[in-house]
């Protein structure tokens, strides 16, 4: 339970547990110390043992237009960290029983100006130390920098500015700082603020009253936390198991949180239908969304009932000023929610429309129940689970819907705000963060996710189906309709564990049923999708060579041209004499795209067995990417056989990526690759591998 105990307003500050206090360093003096929130605490403790500067890192950029004062903007700042004690607020842990918040008396802002306009030649840069790019490139590299160095929460700097002059009219601010400090509601308002008193020249003792975040913790130790821990109790008395798309088998290198993006926006059309069907059901947009993704989490996990992670703004009406305090008020709470009608067979039955207004309006409900007791602890609800194991995470996707407050430019300004944009990353392996697109009246998506937790096919394809579920509902379609429209995995996810299941079971029928609706996808259909949505994401690495998702596909289509006027067709074998590099990927790739199956041939088997395999395969073309292996192969599978294929190296295959490519239609039943194996004969025999059993491969790996 939160205590208060300790709270003081002394600089040096005996907590009450032979601990003494002192601040971060010895010239400062504390204000206030306070205990943590629960969501605080969860926060710093994610923070510290992932050992990921950029955990819980927030960052918030904009261009400002117009010509600006750069003191005065500086002196508005500085205003808001007078006025607001959060702003002044480092955490304290070190020989502590418990975590503490420490408020300084004051800081100084750590403020950077990157003059990186562009200059005549020969004109000298007015910075001391000018920024090795200009222009945007400039502020995309501080920013960057930023996210790497992190925020040391416990000496502070506790944020920092960081002003990069693009032109004489344009700056781009950088403002980062932890999410211990402030929730989104809090960061909205306090450029709002900034602004503000940038504009009428304010100072700390003019306009707004300041916040002090004291209150709001003296509220939530107030809260009868019995009431709250039955509520909880009730709310997850039905949840049998958790509701994980992540799973143990880890995509990527396993040294932390592999971040990813993928943005996402409804045509303006379609937001307007989801607005529509929303104030036809008597709902918040915020609802459709919820619903959307709890659908889709059902489809691919093959439940109708799921637990995923909300937020709640955390902040009491009861309490008088909570909307215009800073602070971090909001907090990450389990959603658990049951579909209407259970699963039948592979596909979600559907609910009728009259079903579903009731369901969306009981799911609205729930949502405002969550909010009331949305003080709880994450660690202490979980536990109240009735599921083996309940001490861990009943979730590992969050959806935030961003409805804060933003100002707006009034009338006259002498600067106004443009891409005005936030990059915040949570410890959970898939965050969908919901909202209206700035500037636009359609409703976009932000996912951030973990590569080494999700494939990034895998995401993309979770984020297509999500949009398209929205848009279904929207359109009053239910679930086995949008299975049909969606054009993507139809639940695949969720058949393929239902399939484990059954075959364990010993459920034939079953199997057969979900094996059919499973297997719908290629792996080049795939990577097509993956390299539209993220091209310039890195797709493969070797060495200090690193192609991104556009450059592979490029480079990849170029020797799938070249296959296709060499008449590889329809699961024609090619040979791949290359050994593991970035090379062998475009290779693998090439075939595929072409249509071909490719037949991995290892280098440093003998020549003799190669060339067996390779007449045995009747492959007309062997694909290699070093002089010596052309020698070689040339030598060796040449005229001196019966079988004489082409021989031809990646690097030097040259062509349009962007011409037209006329490949055969490939299925899922199409074979992608030939592996000869030596059997009991001793001589190599030849197997087929579908693009079926590699995505049914794929599905197994990572979701079950």
């Amino acid at each position: 339970m939160l205590s208060l105990s300790n709270a003081t307003t002394d600089p040096d500050v005996d907590t009450g547990a032979d601990d003494v206090v002192n601040p971060p360093r010895p010239e400062q003096r504390l204000d206030d110390v306070l205990p943590l929130t629960p969501a605080q605490t969860g926060m710093l403790y994610e923070s510290l043992s992932s050992g990921d500067p950029s955990m819980y890192f927030e960052q918030v950029r904009f261009d400002l237009v117009g010509p600006l004062d750069l003191e005065r903007f500086r002196s508005a700042w500085q205003t808001m960290h007078e006025r607001h004690s959060m702003l002044r607020t480092v955490f304290l842990w070190d020989g502590l029983d418990e975590p503490l918040q420490a408020v300084l008396a004051k800081v100084e802002l750590d403020w950077h100006v990157i003059d990186a306009r562009p200059r005549e030649n020969g004109d000298p840069s007015p910075d001391p130390n000018p920024p090795d790019l200009a222009g945007h490139a400039a502020a995309e590299q501080c920013a960057s920098k930023r996210r790497a160095d992190g925020i040391d929460v416990g000496i502070g700097p506790i944020s920092t500015f960081d002003l990069v002059l693009i032109d004489d009219r344009r700056t781009h601010v950088i403002w980062s700082f932890h999410h211990l400090l402030l929730d989104g509601w809090s960061t909205a308002r306090v450029v709002g603020e900034v602004l503000d008193c940038y504009e009428h020249d304010r100072g700390a003792a003019d306009g707004e009253l300041g916040s002090d975040f004291r209150p709001y913790l003296e509220w939530l130790a107030d809260q009868d936390h019995g009431v709250t821990t039955e509520f909880w109790r009730a709310q997850l008395a039905e949840v049998t198991e958790p509701t994980l798309l992540g799973s143990g088998h880890r995509t990527g290198t396993g040294t932390g949180f592999e971040r990813a993006r993928i943005d996402a926006e409804l045509s303006s059309a379609d937001s307007d239908r989801v607005r529509s069907a929303a104030a036809g059901h008597r709902v918040t947009v915020n609802t459709m969304v919820q619903a959307a993704w709890v659908r889709t989490l059902a489809r691919y996990t093959g439940r109708n009932e799921v637990v995923f992670g909300v937020t709640v703004s955390g902040r009491p009406p009861a309490l008088d000023g909570a909307n215009d305090c800073v602070g971090m008020f909001l907090n990450t709470l389990p959603f658990p929610v049951t579909l209407p009608l259970p699963t039948t067979g592979p596909a979600l039955t559907g609910t009728a429309s009259s079903e579903t207004a009731t369901w969306l309006r009981a799911l609205q409900r729930q949502q405002l129940d969550v909010s009331q007791h949305g003080h709880a602890s994450l660690a202490e609800v979980q536990r109240l689970a009735p599921t083996p194991g309940a001490a861990t995470a009943l979730f590992d996707s969050i959806l935030v819907f961003e409805n804060y407050p933003m100002r707006a430019d009034a009338p006259g300004t002498s600067v106004h705000v443009e891409h005005y944009r936030v990059f915040e990353q949570s410890h959970y392996p898939l965050t969908i963060m919901a909202g209206d697109v700035p500037g636009s009246s359609a409703l976009g998506f932000i996912v951030v996710y973990d590569e080494s937790a999700l494939a990034p096919w895998f995401a993309s394809q979770l984020v297509d189906d999500f949009v398209a579920e929205l848009v279904a509902l929207a359109d009053g379609a239910d679930a086995t309709d949008a299975d049909a429209d969606a054009g993507g995995m139809d639940g695949r996810a969720g058949a393929a564990r239902r399939l484990s299941d059954a075959v364990a079971d010993g459920d034939s029928e079953l199997s057969a049923s979900i094996t059919n609706s499973v297997d719908r996808s290629t792996v080049d259909g795939a990577f097509a999708h993956r390299a539209i949505a993220n091209a310039n994401d890195p797709a493969v690495r070797c060495g200090t060579e690193t192609l991104s998702f556009a450059e592979l596909d490029a480079r990849a289509a170029v020797v799938a041209g070249e296959l296709r006027r060499r008449g590889v067709g329809l699961e024609i074998p090619v040979g791949i004499a290359i050994e593991r590099s970035i090379d062998m990927v475009v290779a693998i790739l090439g075939v595929v795209q072409a249509g071909g199956c490719y037949l991995a041939l290892d280098p440093s088997h003998p020549l003799a067995r190669t060339a067996g395999i390779v007449a045995d395969a009747q492959a007309p073309i062997v694909l290699v990417a070093d002089d010596a292996a052309m020698i070689a192969m040339n030598e060796t599978l040449g005229a001196n056989h019966d079988h004489a294929p082409q021989i031809l190296d990646v690097r030097k295959v040259t062509g349009d990526p962007a011409a037209s490519l006329d490949r055969p239609s490939t299925t899922a039943d199409s074979t992608l690759f030939l592996t000869f194996t030596s059997g009991s004969t001793g001589r190599p025999k030849g197997v087929p591998v579908h693009h079926r059993g590699v995505l049914r491969r794929l599905a197994w790996q990572y979701l079950t």
